[in-house]
């Protein structure tokens, strides 16, 4: 029995709903961190400065990944760097979530920071599936996504820390990243 390919418009509805996913996972991640950095500071016994590196290191680290790994993806195909950035970022997450001190925590971090890859591969990706004339809407829909995330993140983050403990911060990142 032959299996049944999905209809273009279901496909690039589909694939809307994963690059939209992806973008609101790491969009989370970007904010979260920054209101539970006295906690952190306080949990893993540590200076305000290395505290710091927490969310520096992340930042650091998409900068520099992100054109990398863009890339790549022009090279050796986006849908797969994709996947492949998704994975790295995922296996940061978990990392995190368990991390057992500061070092640990800002390395776990830094290995987050290649999900930032997920916005040019998304706009390549989009550029690729959609017809130009209906590109607009989905580079909106990731583009709008991204920023309510990074702005969901912050009043989030002071809920799960208050209510939870701040490893929730990154399990939470790692159940959308593989939606």
């Amino acid at each position: 029995m032959k299996a049944r390919l999905l209809a273009p418009e279901n496909r690039q509805s589909l694939t809307l709903a994963t690059l939209v996913l992806a973008a609101f996972s790491y969009g989370l991640q970007q904010t979260m961190v920054l209101p539970a950095l006295p906690f952190l500071q306080r949990d893993l016994h540590t200076t305000t400065t290395w505290s710091t590196w927490i969310f520096t290191g992340f930042l650091l680290s998409s900068a520099v990944l992100t054109p990398l790994i863009g890339k790549l993806g022009d090279q050796h195909g986006k849908g797969r760097l994709l996947t492949i950035s998704l994975a790295i970022f995922l296996a940061g997450c978990i990392g995190a979530a368990a991390a057992w001190n500061i070092w640990s925590l800002i390395a776990f971090r830094i290995v987050q920071g290649a999900g930032g890859a997920v916005f040019p591969l998304s706009f390549a990706i989009v550029k690729d599936e959609f017809p130009r004339e209906r590109s607009g809407t989905p580079i909106g829909a990731i583009s709008a996504v991204f920023g309510a995330a990074g702005g969901l993140g912050l009043p989030l983050s002071g809920l799960i820390v208050d209510h939870l403990s701040w490893r929730w911060l990154f399990v939470i990142a790692s159940r959308f990243s593989w939606r």
